[in-house]
Parts: structure tokens; sequence; C-alpha cells
């Protein structure tokens, strides 16, 4: 496969994509899923979905508000954000859908987040880490960190680490109480990943003469989804710290439990 796009690899991906991404890959996923752990009412559950004002984020923060779940939106640009936030609230009815103006490739920005979040919130049910970036020209975070790389290895597991304890007290609260439901981490990324080798050597894409910003959006995320079964395994989550946690490509969900 080398550094660059695989050729054996992009026909692979389209008959893939064909029959288990899109539209119609959910569909055909959906068949196989187990209702019986679909839970209908989220009422008391805390929630927060990454880069949600539009695509898989917004659709994901929607079904959780329809669902009675509280729902918090983190997204980098505010006029957008609120926008997509009232739209989620007057459609489902659900009043407990908050926005907050956070940039996943910026340190400070999660961390100030994380920090504000924890003094009010004493759980977090679910974690949805969708937030990503594809840029044609290089750009840089304002850490100096190539920015497809900040959001999806930086930001992205800066978050979830410095909410850990919040997780961890969902997760043992519902064990207590004999509902039985874990905290749940869930990893958006992309079936891009299956068309290039993560170069760990070249993380922020610095050796190649020009810069490639859609094959460095699929390094980065096949390199998430390493990282994820390096050290998302169901040892470390369950075992550990009561956690589940989800790969979830673009209309195709693998369990990690």
């Amino acid at each position: 496969m080398g550094n660059g796009l695989s050729v054996i690899a992009i026909p692979q991906w389209y008959r893939e994509w064909t029959l288990k991404y899109g539209k119609r890959g959910f569909i055909a996923a959906s068949k196989t899923w187990d209702r019986t752990q679909d839970a209908a009412d989220l009422s008391g559950r805390v929630h927060i979905v990454t880069g949600s004002n539009a695509g898989i984020g917004f659709e994901a923060a929607k079904e959780l508000a329809r669902r009675k779940g509280i729902v918090h939106m983190l997204c980098r640009n505010a006029e957008r954000g609120e926008a997509a936030r009232a739209e989620i609230a007057k459609e489902t009815g659900n009043q407990q859908v908050f926005l907050h103006v956070v940039d996943v490739a910026s340190i400070k920005s999660v961390r100030d987040f994380a920090q504000s979040f924890m003094k009010t919130n004493q759980k977090v049910d679910m974690l949805v880490n969708n937030a990503g970036i594809l840029v044609t020209d290089r750009e840089n975070s304002v850490d100096g960190i190539e920015s497809c790389l900040a959001v999806a290895l930086g930001g992205t597991y800066l978050l979830t680490g410095l909410l850990l304890p919040a997780l961890e007290a969902a997760a043992a609260g519902n064990s207590h109480t004999g509902r039985g439901i874990p905290a749940v981490v869930v990893n958006v990324t992309s079936a891009g990943m299956y068309l290039a080798k993560a170069d760990v050597s070249d993380l922020q894409m610095t050796k190649r003469k020009d810069y490639d910003g859609f094959l460095q959006y699929c390094r980065v995320k096949r390199a998430q989804v390493l990282h994820i079964c390096a050290y998302g395994s169901p040892e470390y989550w369950s075992a550990q710290m009561l956690l589940h946690t989800y790969i979830h490509t673009h209309g195709h969900t693998h369990g990690n439990t």
C-alpha cells in the first residue's frame, strides 16, 4: 500500500461501500440490531455530541433528543451551532438541548469546556466523538498541529480522557441502580481508513513534498481506529471502567463489547 492511496484498495473499498455503507448499508446493518437494547426513553441520561451542527453529528443529537435524552452539542461555530440546536429543540420538543462552542482541535478550548462542564455535571452517559475535518490545503490548529490530526487524535482523546470521571460515574450509578446500562463512548471514523496505511513516522504529513488533504484524512482515520483497537479493548474499558466502546464507520457499526 505504501505511503499513498492504495490502487488495489480503491475498487475493493468501492465494493464494500456499496454493500455496507451509506443508506443501503445502514438498512442492511439495522436488520441485525438487537432491538431489546434500543432504549426508547433516555430521560435523565446525559449525552455529548461533538461536531453536531450538521451531518452524522446533527442526526445523532436529534435522535437522542427525540428519545428525551439530555443533549449537549459541541460545535465550533456559534451561529451554525445555535441554528442546529434550535432546530432540534423545535422538531423534538425537547428543551434540554444545549450548545457549547468548542474547537476540538484546540487543547485550551477542550480543557476549558471539560473543566466548566464537570463543575455542573456529575455524569456523562454517552460521548459521541464525531468532530472531524478534511481540508484541501494544509491547516494547523492554534497549537501548531496539523488540523485533521489535531481533531481526530488530539482533541478527541483529550476530551474523552478529561470526561472519564463523569463516564465512570454514569456507569457506576447505572450498575448500582440495577439498570445495567453502561456508559458509552462512540468514535466516528470513516471508510476512507481502508484506502491508506497509518504512517506513524509522519503523522502530520510533513515529509511529503505536497500536502494531500484526502490522503491525510484517510491516514488519520486509520490511525484513529488502530488507537481504539489498541487501547479501547473490552478489558480496558469494561473491566476497569465499566465502559463500552464502539467503532462506528459511516453507515456500519462494529461493537467492541
